[in-house]
């Protein structure tokens, strides 16, 4: 099998970084491509903490562009057109019910150069916001998963999250770009058949998304338009419930049961 490289960029906000690290490293992953978006040091501690160092530093304001550009030109030098990315943002936990190895394997046996999932939405068992706590598991914390982002946020809920490398990943992880031309190939909603059963747990709602929020509203980046409209809605969901209403059936919320330790 070809090798396995995970490429994550990690901002100022690096919580969740141990516990990335601890799961991704649980699920079999052993090459990390980490580009740091951030002047502080604290993240690099952590990553040779485990054996780890970034792959590069860019201190630029964030830019999805840009990161897009870092990310793309990491894959270029580590990696070569057959070995398999993972890509995965701090926050995203990718779960593969028969393991991401296996998966891959079946991919290259019958001639599959890409692999895809579905966000899982992760909060707290009342739907508040609560403070991430570093002693307890995220899924102690955050014990329910439900469709929050396609179903309050409209957004789009399926990423890509393993290619070959000879793939171009565009924004987000969402959608492929052209080789030639770098134009946006289509976004499909469906998870192609190839992919059905895989989710990503998605552990982006403790009380400092609202800090996060805010923040994104007021770069300067055209690439974050259509998030800030996303932006907005949570929003004016959470100014109506104060909390995020786990009781909608449209979210679908339910306890999560088939995470790997996190």
């Amino acid at each position: 099998m070809s090798n396995i490289y995970l490429t994550v960029t990690v901002g100022p906000d690096y919580r969740l970084l141990p516990y990335f690290l601890r799961y991704y490293k649980d699920l079999g992953i052993k090459n990390f491509l980490v580009i740091l978006n951030t002047p502080d040091t604290a993240p690099i501690r952590i990553l040779q903490e485990n054996g780890i160092n970034p792959v590069k530093i860019w201190t630029d304001p964030f830019s999805e562009k840009l990161k897009q550009f870092h990310e793309r030109d990491v894959i270029l030098r580590h990696c070569s057109d057959n070995d398999w990315v993972v890509y995965s943002d701090l926050d995203e936990y990718q779960y593969y019910p028969a393991g991401i190895e296996h998966q891959i394997e079946y991919s290259e046996k019958v001639g599959i150069d890409f692999i895809e999932g579905k966000l899982i939405d992760r909060v707290s068992k009342t739907g508040e916001l609560v403070k991430l706590n570093e002693g307890l598991s995220l899924n102690e914390q955050f014990p329910l998963g439900g469709y929050l982002t396609g179903a309050l946020l409209k957004a789009w809920d399926k990423k890509i999250t393993a290619a070959k490398g000879k793939l171009i990943v565009g924004g987000g992880h969402h959608i492929f770009l052209d080789n030639a031309s770098y134009k946006t190939l289509p976004y499909k909603k469906k998870l192609n058949k190839h992919s059905k059963g895989n989710e990503i747990h998605h552990f982006k709602w403790d009380r400092d998304v609202l800090i996060r929020m805010n923040r994104s509203l007021i770069l300067q980046d055209e690439s974050l338009s259509c998030w800030r409209k996303e932006i907005i809605r949570f929003l004016k969901h959470y100014d109506r419930y104060n909390r995020i209403n786990i009781q909608d059936k449209k979210f679908n919320f339910k306890t999560v049961k088939n995470m790997i330790r996190t």
